[in-house]
């Protein structure tokens, strides 16, 4: 998986935990895809400040999905939903 996408659904996992300044930068950096420096004039913060936020906030999900592992948990539970042999065996369980 791409890392762009991968930190991007990190962020639908774990975005709320992200203050509303950190919600605002990944959203402009991930989602409009604005350079540093377009951040930077937009919200009026130096475009370094913006870099070493959007590090900040890469570390923050990365840990959040290390400590929580919605993520994988997520994935992992979708395998099992689209394994065919699986749903085979939930119908006859349901069936009797």
């Amino acid at each position: 998986m791409k890392e762009r996408e991968y930190l991007i659904e990190l962020y639908m996992l774990y975005g709320n935990l992200l203050t509303d300044k950190q919600k605002t930068i990944f959203k402009k950096y991930f989602y409009e895809d604005l350079s540093l420096s377009e951040i930077s004039e937009n919200i009026n913060i130096s475009k370094s400040c913006i870099g070493k936020t959007i590090q900040i906030i890469e570390n923050k999900l990365y840990n959040y999905e290390k400590k929580v592992k919605m993520h994988k948990k997520t994935r992992d539970i979708c395998k099992l939903v689209d394994n065919r042999k699986l749903n085979e065996k939930i119908k006859k369980i349901i069936s009797g």
